[in-house]
């Protein structure tokens, strides 16, 4: 008697589980304030460091002094200025154990390096003298860090001296002009140094990865040259990619860059580590490359944001564990004469998004009702969207004494793009 993996997948499920998009360290908090709120502490922030800005600019290292005085507009709650020299040593802090040592090697918690990232916000592009950096960095008399955005900027006193004068605020969700500040740096790395500044796109410890915001381009094909989030689209032409509400979304993204430059585009699309779209919007500028351009991007989930309806009735682990143990009950009893009845559409086999496939035990696909192409081929090294090997792992699970066992994999949507977290209950 043959033995097979026999399963069942549901594309779209609702028991949805973390993948190892948190590798990238990105984190998913609710927001601590509301949104308005936030976007006036963005505006009182920036101005506040401005006005630090021109009293240093007037009056010198003589500002410092007010700078500290507990209570005032320079150091209030969670707010404080700061003051750093381009060698990276800490004139002025909330903190006075921070305060005349060279900071240059201060890293957060997932490395990335602070000062040298706040130095090169307000130095790295000599027509822009400010910037944002953000970094995770514990609450004043806390312990457990939280998101912080800083502002900077850099200036130079009546002696000819410069400093970088600075303020943070703990802010856990993206704003619309950090993602304006992320693409604009984003376009000038590529324009000063090629593809080479691809590299700085993907790394955790750099100012491209933050909270639930990555650099994404495109050269002007629609081919995904760049997206850290979803490595499985490069490579990939997505110029008649649609969002679960149908939208052409890259096509607009290109329309909007070609007319202005630059520009916002709203859509529906998953968060890294969700199953459900939700409303993104998302900031795209063109970027000289060689002798042509390549479209840069970065987006932003707002609060409130709606997220897309679910269209289909839900199903329980009880029901598709009942589900698959039924059909393998079918197949032990009329082998691979039940395959034609699993395969047909509509029937109690194929509903929906709901279908069977079939696997040997050495990792054959012997039937694959949604895809029969795939029907022959070895599973044993596949992957799914996010690079983990499902093969292996639904194989060690059919394997095992039990006969079977769930598997969770991300897969994409052929008919819309969405990248679900599905859960697979398997049986030997």
């Amino acid at each position: 008697m043959r033995t097979f993996l026999f399963s069942v997948l549901f594309i779209g499920t609702f028991f949805f589980q973390e993948n190892s998009l948190k590798a990238y360290n990105f984190s998913f908090y609710e927001p601590t304030r509301p949104v308005m709120a936030q976007q006036d502490s963005t505006r009182y922030l920036i101005n506040l460091v401005k006005e630090a800005a021109e009293m240093v600019q007037i009056q010198g290292e003589a500002a410092f002094e007010g700078f500290r005085e507990p209570g005032s507009r320079w150091r209030k709650g969670e707010t404080y200025i700061f003051v750093l020299d381009k060698d990276g040593n800490m004139l002025v802090h909330t903190d006075p154990e921070m305060e005349n040592k060279n900071q240059l090697d201060l890293k957060d918690v997932n490395g990335k390096p602070i000062i040298r990232g706040l130095l090169a916000a307000a130095t790295a592009n000599p027509e822009k003298k400010e910037g944002w950096f953000h970094y995770q960095w514990p609450l004043p008399d806390g312990l457990l860090p939280r998101w912080k955005s800083s502002y900077v900027q850099l200036v130079e006193t009546p002696e000819g001296k410069e400093f970088i004068v600075g303020s943070g605020m703990y802010n856990d969700r993206m704003e619309k002009e950090f993602v304006t500040a992320m693409v604009e740096d984003a376009v000038t790395e590529i324009e000063n140094n090629g593809n080479s500044a691809f590299e700085e796109f993907y790394d955790p410890a750099g100012p491209f990865l933050v909270k639930d915001t990555y650099i994404f381009v495109l050269d002007t094909t629609g081919v995904e040259l760049v997206n850290p989030a979803f490595r499985n689209l490069e490579g990939r032409n997505l110029m008649d990619l649609k969002d679960t509400e149908g939208k052409l979304l890259v096509q607009e993204m290109f329309k909007t860059a070609e007319k202005d430059t630059s520009g916002w585009v709203n859509y529906m699309w998953p968060k890294p580590g969700d199953n459900l779209s939700t409303q993104k919007s998302t900031f795209v500028k063109k970027a000289k490359l060689g002798d042509s351009w390549v479209l840069v991007g970065a987006g932003v989930y707002l609060v409130d944001a709606p997220k897309t309806a679910l269209k289909r009735e839900e199903i329980t682990p009880f029901d598709l564990k009942n589900f698959v143990t039924d059909a393998a009950a079918k197949l032990e009893e009329e082998g691979e004469k039940a395959f034609p009845e699993f395969r047909r559409k509509g029937s109690q086999w194929y509903e929906g998004d709901k279908y069977l496939f079939v696997w040997n035990l050495d990792g054959k696909r012997v039937f694959h009702a949604a895809d029969p192409s795939m029907e022959g081929k070895i599973v044993n090294g596949t992957k799914d969207a996010l690079g983990r090997p499902y093969g292996k792992m639904f194989l060690a699970t059919a394997s095992s004494p039990a006969g079977e066992g769930w598997g969770t994999t991300c897969f994409r949507n052929p008919e819309i793009f969405s990248l679900p977290g599905s859960p697979v209950t398997l049986r030997r």
